[in-house]
């Protein structure tokens, strides 16, 4: 398992960290009930991502840890709040403040309204989006926990809704800013996100 204390301390050491904060708190909010997708395996895969595409930037890899540590599907301030809590806790762990910005920074690109241009910061997003490049079976998956978390919404909402989404990320010249993930993600990711837009045009053509 990829998220454990070991990884968390070896974290907090790369940062400079003067303490190491308890791991616990994080754990349970990636585990709460609420979350199908932005839980813990969604964290384990960033992580692993990490490893596979060999990132070494402490600073990166705190980003991922805390990027959905809030979250909850009908409020959208998500990432400012997440940004917040990994500041407040890398604060008290005694890492300094311009690593605490870098991260919170990384964190906030993860809003997917802009494409970020800091090489860190598009890191963190390009591999918060691999799951688009994934296997059709995975990204099927996923499309449903996507669906569970806005289970409140009426399936003609969550059509028009998850439609815009996917038509904004069709529209950018990069879904993934960096390589390697564009090289290897890229043409996946496109193929999956049509498919999609595809399944929801049918559940509407049967309403």
């Amino acid at each position: 398992m990829r998220v454990n204390f070991d990884r968390w301390a070896d974290l907090l050491t790369r940062l400079a960290g003067k303490t190491i904060p308890p791991l616990t708190p994080i754990l349970t909010a990636y585990g709460e009930s609420h979350r199908h997708y932005h839980n813990l395996q969604h964290l384990e895969e960033c992580l692993s991502l990490c490893d596979r595409f060999a990132v070494k930037s402490a600073e990166i890899e705190a980003a991922l840890w805390f990027h959905d540590v809030i979250y909850h599907p009908r409020e959208s301030d998500n990432e400012i709040k997440s940004a917040n809590y990994a500041c407040q806790i890398l604060e008290r762990a005694g890492v300094e403040k311009n690593k605490q910005e870098a991260i919170a920074d990384c964190i906030l690109a993860t809003r997917h309204d802009v494409i970020p241009e800091n090489l860190l910061a598009a890191t963190v997003v390009s591999i918060d989006l691999a799951i688009l490049g994934s296997n059709s079976e995975r990204y099927r998956e996923y499309a449903r926990a996507i669906r569970l978390e806005y289970h409140w919404l009426s399936d003609r909402q969550f059509r028009e809704g998850r439609d815009r989404v996917l038509r904004s990320l069709l529209q950018r010249p990069k879904i993934f800013p960096i390589e390697p993930l564009f090289s290897q993600l890229e043409e996946m990711a496109r193929i999956n996100i049509r498919n999609e837009m595809n399944d929801l045009m049918q559940t509407r053509s049967l309403v």
